[in-house]
């Protein structure tokens, strides 16, 4: 039979209670106050925060209505301005946690009303599968990870979640009202966060719609409501190029003009990546994806899933319809994409509808203990067990109140450029903490720090260097002003020559660093594109390589390096952190050996090979330069 709405006016038993909601949200943001982040952290945050400050444009699709509301929680008058749009990230992580608690309160409700069960039975069932449920869902592994930095997907999560809830109260109660519209704004509230979120999502909300409401569900007047609600969130995309038109600091693309604008709401520079990778890929991503299911929710909160599912299927195969359709969709896209540090990311709507089969799971086993106390009980206790399990598995893993490695990352690359220096890096966990750290905290005034390949863009040579290092440019106006024609033709598909494109790109970027040896210095992070810098020598110099015009005749002193978070400190690293930071780290103290030992400092070499040893102690490269150099280890790394 199909999940009816009631009809108006009839009354409806089993309308879920607020308490537990209220419940999960005190606890699960103050478990992400203690451990939210206190200042910068890898992958986009440094990007993100700057956009907020400055009420600039961000990286594509540009995130309107998240930049909107970081700029009101960095009016807060607490701590650091990274701490403030972390603190974002919380609250909608533990509102996306209360509101999961409120989705399982209403389809616990609905299958108790369906069965005739008693009102009495909701003083157990029905709040324990929610407060269950939401913590679960609140110390999963990954929303946890994202709770805690500043990053897009929490405010996403808690808007799509909101809309679910909406529509399953619109299941019990049977009015709609104003109800389309409501839904449809929060749905494109969520588009001018993280559109990929929503739109995936999408084909699993509309079949449950016409699963639980038959053809009147999607009659014309409401279909047509729900459209103008979500044209109005999705108007949140005319602040880009009202925006842009301010010249903020951060101008990502330079929306102002409509074709501008197109190119950046469309994410064009990244179709690329998608669909675009290999079977083998595909199958690497689908295993990652499989591991972390695995440890997501907990060891508890699996089980409960899977009987979950049973649940459903047996008493709101509605739902059950809205889970497996969000699931499916989602892990197809992200095992499909090509996604550089954040993958976990697009799982997370598989994940959230995850949860509410866990909720499903607790309800079946609170239900069918009851009138037996003592398996009442053994099943509240299992109801308190499946997120504490969840508390104590993640805790440490998501644990960023002392998270210090992009800020030391940024300082010991710069720590070693002269004032006045010039510094080109393709890595961009280098590159995006440094934009908070130099835009907002004012770190490195007088050292030039250039991304190699943001200067494919033509806004970002057009804009952003001239404003920020107008001396550097006007150096290299001549070059610049080469590459940009070709880059121009390239950007609008129009008749150009790839070969002349990289020729003027690699002779820009040599005019950046030939134009400070003349008064500073330059330096390069490694890698570093191909021809850049091949006529100078290279000098291991801490995080950097300083290029000179001649090799040094004698060692030169290196600035000290901050090991101490990537020796497993306080905190434990993230999944970025251990692939990227820690072995870059690694690599240049390997340089360095190398470069000691040919100017004679064995002591030296051998100082620096420890050092390395330490950090990445399986290293084959190592190993093997141990064995080149002929340099004997300190006993702490044989």
């Amino acid at each position: 039979m199909r999940d009816c709405p009631p009809r108006r006016g009839e009354s409806v038993p089993g309308a879920p209670s607020w308490w537990p909601a209220a419940v999960v949200f005190v606890v699960s943001l103050t478990v992400y106050l203690l451990t939210c982040a206190r200042t910068v952290t890898l992958v986009d945050s440094g990007e993100l925060i700057v956009a907020c400050a400055s009420l600039g444009v961000a990286h594509p699709p540009g995130f309107p209505f998240y930049t909107l509301i970081g700029h009101l929680f960095n009016l807060l008058p607490v701590g650091s301005v990274a701490f403030r749009i972390a603190l974002m990230s919380a609250v909608f992580a533990a509102l996306t946690a209360a509101l999961v608690a409120l989705v399982v309160g209403e389809v616990v409700g609905w299958a108790r009303r369906r069965d005739g069960q008693r009102d009495r039975d909701a003083l157990v069932v029905s709040p324990g599968a929610a407060v269950g449920a939401g913590l679960s869902f609140a110390f999963s592994a990954t929303l946890w990870s994202y709770a805690t930095v500043a990053e897009v997907y929490s405010l996403t999560l808690a808007l799509l979640t909101a809309a679910v809830w909406l529509l399953l109260r619109w299941r019990r109660v049977g009015a709609a009202g104003p109800l389309p519209w409501l839904v449809g704004l929060l749905l494109g509230l969520g588009i001018g966060v993280h559109h990929v979120t929503v739109i995936l999502a999408a084909p699993g909300l509309l079949a449950f719609v016409v699963a639980a409401g038959g053809r009147r569900a999607v009659a014309p007047r409401r279909l047509l409501g729900a459209a103008a609600g979500c044209a109005a969130g999705v108007m949140s995309y005319l602040y880009l190029p009202l925006a842009a038109a301010r010249r903020p600091v951060l101008n990502w693309g330079d929306p102002s003009s409509l074709e501008r604008f197109w190119w950046h709401v469309s994410a064009r520079q990244y179709r690329v990546n998608l669909f675009s990778g290999s079977f083998d890929q595909v199958r690497e991503n689908l295993a990652e994806f499989v591991r972390l299911a695995r440890f997501e929710l907990g060891p508890v909160a699996m089980v409960a899933a899977v009987a979950g599912l049973l649940w459903l299927w047996r008493r709101d195969r509605a739902v059950l319809w809205l889970v497996a359709l969000v699931a499916l969709v989602g892990v197809t896209y992200a095992v499909n994409y090509e996604i550089a540090e954040d993958a976990e990311a697009y799982f997370l709507t598989t994940f959230l509808m995850a949860v509410m089969a866990v909720g499903g799971g607790l309800a079946w086993l609170l239900g069918a203990s009851r009138g037996r106390p003592v398996l009442t009980a053994l099943a509240l206790m299992t109801a308190v067990a499946a997120p504490a399990a969840a508390a104590a598995l993640h805790w440490r893993s998501c644990d960023r109140s002392r998270d210090l490695v992009a800020r030391f990352f940024v300082e010991d690359a710069v720590a070693g450029v002269a004032p006045g220096g010039v510094l080109l890096t393709l890595e961009w966990q280098l590159y995006a903490p440094w934009l908070y750290l130099h835009h907002i905290e004012g770190l490195g005034p007088d050292v030039a720090l250039v991304d190699v390949n943001l200067c494919r863009r033509s806004w970002y040579l057009r804009q952003y260097l001239p404003a920020v290092y107008p001396d550097l440019l006007a150096d290299v106006k001549r070059p610049v002003d080469r590459f940009r024609v070709e880059l121009e033709n390239w950007e609008h598909d129009r008749p150009h020559d790839p070969e002349q494109l990289t020729r003027l790109f690699v002779a820009m970027l040599n005019a950046m660093l030939a134009a400070p040896l003349l008064h500073g210095e330059a330096h390069v992070t490694l890698p570093m594109e191909p021809g850049v810098g091949g006529e100078l020598a290279w000098v291991p110099h801490g995080l950097t390589m300083r290029l000179a015009a001649s090799p040094p005749t004698r060692a030169e002193s290196a600035p000290p390096l901050h090991l101490e978070p990537l020796l497993g400190g306080p905190t434990s690293l993230t999944p970025v952190a251990r692939a990227k930071v820690r072995p870059y780290y690694a690599l240049m103290m390997s340089h360095r050996a190398r470069y000691l030992a040919m100017m004679g400092d064995l002591d030296g070499a051998r100082a620096a090979l420890d050092q390395a040893l330490t950090l990445e102690p399986t290293s084959a490269a190592l190993h093997l330069l141990r064995g080149d150099l002929g340099v004997p280890l300190a006993e702490s790394t044989r």
